[in-house]
Order: structure tokens, then sequence, then C-alpha cells
């Protein structure tokens, strides 16, 4: 059988239900890795046995139809042996996780906001914007926007806010979830108390 036959074979077992990786799944991908890309071979037991464990830690919650057709979608695009990365990436892409609005949709339901609701209410104007907007009004200041002369410096910094946003949540959303929820651990233990006014 050939090495693509066996892919479609075993993604098609698995379309019908979400299952995420398992070590034995992982074993499978880094063999067809190493099929597809034959100079991919570790060096040893222990690298392997570490690549076992490094790809597993980072792929276990990705679901195994969508590993699978991120290497596929990968040996097509690249002659390359895949990274962690590169997977995370095409599972993104397969997802499509992408944001629906674009910057500009963004901005112009700012204007919008603004030319309806006016200065006097915010609280209406925060409510029909997307959330993401929203934070991002929120941190530049409703109120400020609707009385800024400068359209144009405002928009710009819009701009770089919200593509700023959106690069934060594509990384995030690359990040594993049990990572995520340590990494989360870690900041909240290091906050420090605030210091109280005497």
């Amino acid at each position: 059988m050939l090495c693509w036959q066996w892919l479609r074979k075993y993604t098609r077992n698995y379309r019908r239900r979400s299952v995420k990786m398992t070590k034995g799944d992982v074993v499978k991908l880094i063999s067809a890795i190493s099929v597809l890309y034959p100079k991919y071979k570790p060096a040893g037991k222990e690298e392997l046995e570490l690549k076992i464990n490094m790809y597993f830690s980072l792929l276990r919650n990705v679901e195994k139809e969508v590993a699978w057709l991120s290497l596929q979608k990968w040996a097509v695009e690249s002659s390359f042996p895949p990274t962690i990365h590169d997977l995370l990436q095409k599972s993104l892409e397969i997802k499509n996780t992408e944001y629906r609005l674009t910057v500009a949709e963004a901005w112009k339901q700012v204007m919008n906001a603004i030319e309806k609701y006016g200065y006097y209410q915010e609280e209406e104007a925060m409510k029909v914007l997307d959330p993401v907007v929203r934070e991002i009004v929120k941190s530049m200041g409703f109120k400020q926007l609707c009385v800024s002369e400068n359209n144009m410096a405002d928009r710009a910094h819009f701009i770089k806010l919200f593509e700023t946003h959106i690069k934060s949540k594509k990384k995030e959303a690359l990040l594993p979830i049990h990572l995520q929820k340590m990494i989360s651990r870690v900041k909240k233990s290091l906050c420090l108390p605030e210091a109280k006014e005497e």
C-alpha cells in the first residue's frame, strides 16, 4: 500500500468522530514523516523517544484527522519535513480559525458606532461592536475617539492594535490547551500583590 493510500485510509477512519491524538498516533505520524522524508529519521532510540514525547506533548489536543491532514497538506507544499510548529499552523489553517472581520470592517464598525451613538451613548455603542473591536476601542477610549480631530492617526493606531491582537490570538491558538493553562497558572503565581496605600 502506498503511503498516500495509507494516509487516506487512516484519516477516513476518523472522519466521523473528533478524537484527539494518542501516543500511538504520534508514533504513526512520526513514522509517516520519516517515510515521506527519508532523511528525517532520528539518530538513536533516546532521540526517537524524546521526539515522540515532545510531539505527543504538543499535539495531543489536535484531532487525529486534522493532524493527518496537516501532514498531507505540508507534504504537498514542502520538500522539508514539518516541525511541530508547521503541523500546528497547518491544523489551524484546516480548522479555519481565522478571525472573521478584516481590519477595514472592524474600523467601519467603530465609525458607525461613533456616528450612530456619539459621545454620550458609549454603553449602547459598545454593545453593537464585535468583542475584539470592543476591547480595542475600550483601550483607546470611546469618548476620545468621538472627540478626536485626527481620524487618520486614530485609524492607524486602531489598525496597529487590531493586528497585534489578532497575531497574539493566533499564537495563543497554536499553544496546546494544557500549556495555555500552565502559562496562566504561572502568570497568576507571579503576580505580585498590589501595594497598599498608606
